[in-house]
């Protein structure tokens, strides 16, 4: 998997958010290519189980 830049995924984040305000869609994010292999993940736990 390769590193994409924070400042992208922050900015991607902030889109979802925009079109979808629920905190588990703007919590998870992952980053696709064009063949489904997949760039970048990012995940925030928020609480403990």
């Amino acid at each position: 998997m390769s590193e994409i830049d924070p400042k992208i995924l922050n900015l991607m984040e902030m889109v979802m958010r925009a079109y979808d305000c629920c905190l588990s869609c703007s919590a998870f994010l992952i980053v696709l290519d064009n063949e489904n292999r997949e760039l970048a993940k990012r995940e925030i736990v928020i609480g403990s189980a």
